[in-house]
């Protein structure tokens, strides 16, 4: 990744009761189809983690990716970009 970059991966935690939330985990390797890194969200709806929790997540979890660069311009992250473009105003 270039100097100021981050690289980023979206994936859905689940907890006990069956409750889903959905998280941006900041990358730090992958190794053997696993990423390792911490989750980047605030946790609102799944018990069992907090941000910036270390995690290790499945390459097959992976809802989306983003890369962000310095400026803030985004590359991927189709289904936010899609996801900002139709829910229409908060």
């Amino acid at each position: 990744m270039p100097a100021g970059h981050t690289f980023a991966v979206v994936t859905r935690l689940h907890d006990a009761s069956g409750r889903t939330e959905q998280v941006f985990v900041g990358v730090k390797k992958i190794k053997r189809g696993i990423i390792s890194g911490e989750i980047w969200n605030e946790i609102n709806v799944v018990s069992g983690y907090q941000s910036y929790d270390k995690i290790r997540i499945p390459e097959a979890d992976i809802i989306d990716w983003v890369i962000t660069a310095p400026d803030g311009t985004e590359e991927g992250n189709v289904v936010g970009k899609w996801l900002d473009e139709h829910r229409g105003p908060y």
